[in-house]
């Protein structure tokens, strides 16, 4: 939602307009996901279960507290007195509406209570050269060219933050020669190793102290091909928002998703978990990239 608000021009629709689309899908990814612990298909789930799938989407603990006490005050208790369980497209078609929110949509009272940005944010480009540029010369060529194009459009570019993430071994080359006005990033930190002190690994504080600003996390190659969980991303988000670095977030689903329908579960619960690890005034460090991995 902040990200619509600060940039609705990157919309063909006014937001206002977008929002009733966004809730209704919003609410049937949440939805899909409940159906998958309805083994009875009943359409209803236990209490404690629901309070387990929204933490897992990275509601606040006391909101989901606030959230079902009010909604079973809605509820008439059967013949023995008991609590019915909770109808799951009932409660998301609750939740998402004003009289969940005090006047408010779920999108615009979002569970992450992410604070507005305090100031405008720029458009963000981040260039990943992955391991297209393997020798110094070409490295070094690059960034000559980059710094010129960057002083001749300058006028232009006052809106736009670029960052570029370089492999490992060029970080420090790359941030002595580049324009001071270009950021650089880690391609990521850390690798899918518990105990992160493992040998090979580079650190966020590593990264911050060669002049890096900006780290890319949870990309496909480290999702799909590394086997990076949503939860090690989300602890890798954290360490690297203590240690000072802003946190460039890629999610996508697979082509098998999208077709199965599953897009939406996919990237909600990706965002959500990674969403664990960033403080509520936070938000205006990340910048998350939607990149489909079918696309690529």
């Amino acid at each position: 939602q902040a990200h619509f608000t600060r940039r609705p021009t990157l919309w063909p629709m006014p937001v206002q307009s977008c929002l009733p689309q966004m809730v209704k899908q919003l609410g049937s990814s949440i939805s899909g996901a409940f159906k998958k612990w309805d083994h009875k298909d009943e359409g209803t789930v236990p209490r404690e279960t629901m309070v387990s799938l929204l933490k897992g989407l990275s509601f606040d603990p006391d909101e989901i507290d606030r959230l079902l006490d009010s909604y079973f005050k809605r509820q008439v208790p059967d013949s023995n007195g008991a609590t019915p369980c909770i109808k799951y497209d009932d409660f998301v078609q609750w939740i998402v509406s004003v009289r969940a929110n005090g006047g408010s949509t779920l999108l615009a009272s979002a569970p992450m209570t992410a604070k507005p940005p305090s100031k405008p944010r720029k458009l963000f480009i981040g260039a990943n050269w992955k391991c297209s540029l393997e020798g110094p010369n070409e490295v070094d060529a690059l960034v000559r060219q980059l710094n010129s194009l960057w002083v001749s459009k300058a006028g232009s570019l006052d809106d736009v933050e670029l960052c570029l993430y370089p492999p490992y071994v060029f970080l420090d080359r790359v941030r002595d020669q580049l324009s001071a006005e270009l950021c650089v990033g880690g391609q990521n930190a850390w690798d899918a190793a518990p105990g992160f002190a493992s040998t090979g690994v580079v650190t966020a504080d590593m990264l911050r102290d060669v002049g890096c600003s900006w780290v890319l996390l949870g990309h496909s190659d480290r999702r799909n091909v590394l086997g990076e969980s949503d939860a090690y991303i989300a602890e890798k988000v954290a360490k690297c928002f203590a240690s000072g670095l802003n946190v460039n977030l890629t999610i996508g689903e697979k082509l098998e998703d999208r077709e199965a329908g599953r897009a939406l579960d996919v990237l909600v619960m990706q965002l959500g978990a990674a969403a664990a690890g960033v403080p509520s005034d936070g938000w205006d460090r990340v910048v998350v990239a939607y990149e489909p991995v079918w696309a690529i």
